[in-house]
């Protein structure tokens, strides 16, 4: 397969070898036949999760689908990685901002209680 070919075009010959509808290898797959026409004629593009999904169902390696399937895995982990990063950080802001509200409500309540630490 040349490097340059579009995984949809390469799920098409695949599927056609193996003499499967659209709606056969989409249904094994768990993709819509509708999505699946439209990924072989280059109109949308492939996730990875479908391409894994596609060839599972096709019984051939993702990689023979797409060449650079295992780098873009890797790519979508690395993301997925520094998005729960972000989240842990939001998290840390978060609780601070807590904290921060608790301790400013306390002394809201300390002042109109005439003084008193509120607890």
């Amino acid at each position: 397969m040349q490097r340059s070919q579009l995984p949809g075009s390469r799920i098409k010959e695949l599927r056609i070898q193996q003499g499967l509808s659209l709606r056969r290898l989409g249904g094994s797959a768990f993709v819509n036949a509708s999505t699946l026409s439209r990924l072989e004629q280059g109109k949308t593009r492939c996730s990875s999760y479908t391409i894994a999904q596609v060839a599972k169902s096709l019984s051939v390696s993702p990689v023979e689908i797409d060449p650079d399937f295992n780098q873009k895995v890797l790519a979508e982990l690395a993301s997925i990685e520094a998005d729960l990063k972000r989240i842990e950080e939001y998290q840390g802001k978060v609780s601070e901002l807590q904290s921060s509200i608790a301790h400013r409500q306390r002394m809201i309540v300390s002042c109109l209680l005439g003084g008193q630490v509120a607890s």
